[in-house]
This record gives structure tokens, C-alpha cells and sequence, in this order.
């Protein structure tokens, strides 16, 4: 379901689960345009936060008694833009800076779960370091765990946007699991997508929902983001999101756009086109187990031979 007329759905909000299923999450992606002032890039986050709720949250036609929790997933780098040259002039404290405040509002405000894309985050005494982080905020808008991004794109080939990261950033040195009602999420942010072993520590870790702030270039993400959501989703037999910054032509950066919310089979389930969006769908993890009862890919592993090490 999309506010995004060009956007594409497999379905509009899953239908009612079998009886079995007590609970479902509601997932809702923003697809966001970011522009050069920070503080309104996250004051306009949070009204189309507030907007996809009166949309879509309790009191919306399509809540049902079956319905309990929101969470919200916002884009790679919601409140500036996607260019290296900004990060550090944009890096501030995760939680305590002025994003962290915004969001930690209006999560307690509405009730909900926002797992906060990325934003630059500034060590302790400001920057360097400065790392690409994603934090999760609860209903009670506190801060329940911090992700930062372990693989670093640095990259200069034909066709590909040309970028070093680790020229501005630091990598992450951990992964995270977050409980959010009946979901696990493991949380992976841009090119982390590219690498299953992290997608696999997330599933022998326990996970059922990946979630990717992921933003890739126009001339990359048509060849590649479709096919790596799908299969981080196939591999793990998990739900997948990813979600970008929509598309800016005067940008130097062009962000491919299309968002999206991937089932354990690799279908998708919603998507959107390369403007900004609302998407929402309902997770039945009923799915999930046919997936895992159907193909019991991780009982078939050769465990014996190869394994994916948790450290």
C-alpha cells in the first residue's frame, strides 16, 4: 500500500492471518527526498512519520484487532544528503543530537517502533570518527539499540557512483539484534546488503525481519538492489526491507530509489518507484515458517564442513 502512484504492489496490506497468528506488525517504509538543510530534512521525516500513521496506524480503515504494533524503517541517510563531503558537517551525537531528539518525540508521541535508517554519527568529543549509524527507538521513544555500518563502499569503477567512505568513515565493529514484538530484526545499512555472511550470523542469531537502510545509485541499483533483496531474503528465509532516499535529479548523487519489502520466499511484497512513498504492509510470520518448513535450508546445512562463526 503506497501514497506513490507509480509505485508497484504484489498486494495491498497482506489479508487477515490464520487464526494461529495472534499478532501481526505492521511495517511501514518511508521513501524520503533529503535535501541540504538538516533540520528540515528531519522535520519533514517526522511529519511524513505522523502522516503514515493517521494513514495507516489505529483509527486507519485497515487496523484491525489484530494489529499492535508499528515500525516505521527510514532511508540511508535521512537528514542530509548522500555525499561524503557532508557527513562529518552533519555528524552529531546517537542519541542526544538533534535527529536522535526528533525521532525519540515523535516515537513516544505516536506509540511506535522507528528503526532510524542511517545518519552520521560524531564520537564522543565531535568528530572523527564519524560512522554511518542506524539507531532503534522504542515505543516509550528510548533508544533500544545502535547499529554501525560494518562494510565501507569504497569504490571507483566504470558504472559505479565513485565514493571512499573510509576516507570520512569508520567501520562498525558489531552487529545487532533487536526484539520488537513477535520479530527479530537484524539490521544491515547500505552495502552491507552485498554480504550474506552478515545476513546468515542474523538468521543463526535467531532474526526473521533484515532490515537495510540502503540507498543505491540510478546506475547501479537497476542491475543489482532487486536481486540482493531477494537474495538476502532466499538465503536467511527471512522478511527483507530496504529503504532509500528517493529520487533528486539536480543531485550530484542520484538516488536509485525503490524501496521495498521482500517475503522468506524472495517475493515482493510492496515496492516503490523512484519518488517519495509511503509503503505499509502487515507481516504474517506464519509465512515464514512455511518458507522454513517447505525448504529446511538451515537443518540441511553442512555444518560439518562450514559454518557461519559468531564471534
Amino acid at each position: 500500500m503506497s501514497d506513490d502512484s507509480s509505485s508497484t504492489s504484489s498486494s495491498d496490506l497482506q489479508p487477515e492471518a490464520p487464526i494461529e497468528s495472534i499478532y501481526m506488525i505492521r511495517v511501514i517504509l518511508l521513501q524520503l527526498k533529503v535535501g541540504q538543510n538538516k533540520r528540515n530534512n528531519v522535520i519533514h521525516c517526522c511529519e511524513k512519520i505522523r502522516e503514515a500513521v493517521k494513514k495507516y496506524g489505529p483509527g486507519s480503515e485497515t487496523w484491525t484487532i489484530k494489529n499492535r504494533t508499528i515500525v516505521c524503517i527510514l532511508p540511508e541517510y535521512f537528514n542530509c544528503p548522500y555525499e561524503l563531503k557532508y557527513f562529518a558537517e552533519y555528524a552529531e551525537h546517537v542519541p542526544g543530537g538533534f535527529t536522535s531528539n526528533q525521532l525519540s518525540m515523535v516515537a513516544g508521541e505516536l506509540g511506535i517502533n522507528i528503526i532510524a535508517g542511517s545518519i552520521p554519527e560524531c564520537g564522543h568529543n565531535g568528530p572523527p570518527p564519524v560512522y554511518s549509524t542506524c539507531a532503534i527507538f522504542s515505543t516509550e521513544g528510548e533508544v533500544i539499540g545502535k547499529y554501525r555500518k560494518l562494510h565501507l563502499f569504497d569504490v571507483d569503477a566504470p558504472g559505479c557512483y565513485p565514493s571512499r567512505e573510509s576516507d570520512i568513515l569508520a567501520a562498525g565493529r558489531d552487529y545487532i539484534t533487536t526484539h520488537i514484538d513477535n520479530a527479530m530484526f537484524g539490521v544491515g545499512i547500505g552495502y552491507d546488503i552485498r554480504f550474506d555472511e552478515l545476513a546468515r550470523l542474523y538468521r543463526k542469531e535467531g532474526c526473521n525481519f533484515l532490515a537495510y537502510p540502503a540507498t543505491f545509485s540510478a546506475s547501479v541499483g537497476p542491475r543489482d538492489l532487486l536481486t540482493l533483496q531477494r537474495a538476502r531474503a532466499m538465503d536467511t528465509q527471512c522478511f527483507v526491507a530496504t529503504v532509500s532516499q528517493a529520487r533528486d535529479e539536480t543531485s550530484s548523487f542520484i538516488a536509485h530509489g525503490h524501496s521495498a519489502l521482500i517475503d522468506p520466499f524472495g517475493k515482493v511484497i510492496v515496492s516503490a518507484g523512484t519518488e517519495e512513498a509511503i509503503l505499509a504492509s502487515d507481516i504474517d510470520f506464519n509465512l515464514l515458517d512455511k518458507a522454513r518448513s517447505q525448504i529446511p535450508i538451515s537443518s540441511h546445512r553442512r555444518t560439518d564442513i562450514y559454518d557461519t562463526i559468531i564471534y
